[in-house]
């Protein structure tokens, strides 16, 4: 499931959209998107569906092929 992500770095704030992802034995955060310092409310609310209709549509095919 994607999310959201606010990292401060050097006094400015970033939001991304991450991912976490198992590799093994560890979990990763996978950077899906970067929205830049300070995204409106519309760009997040689309590029949160983007990923997620992605994602659903993922799932959806691997359970067909089962």
């Amino acid at each position: 499931m994607a999310y959201l992500r606010k990292r401060s770095i050097a006094g400015a704030t970033y939001v991304y959209i991450v991912e976490s992802r198992r590799t093994g034995d560890r979990v990763r955060q996978k950077t899906l998107e970067y929205l830049g310092r300070n995204p409106n409310p519309e760009r997040l609310m689309r590029a949160i569906e983007y990923w997620q209709v992605g994602k659903d549509r993922k799932r959806k095919r691997a359970s067909r092929k089962r």
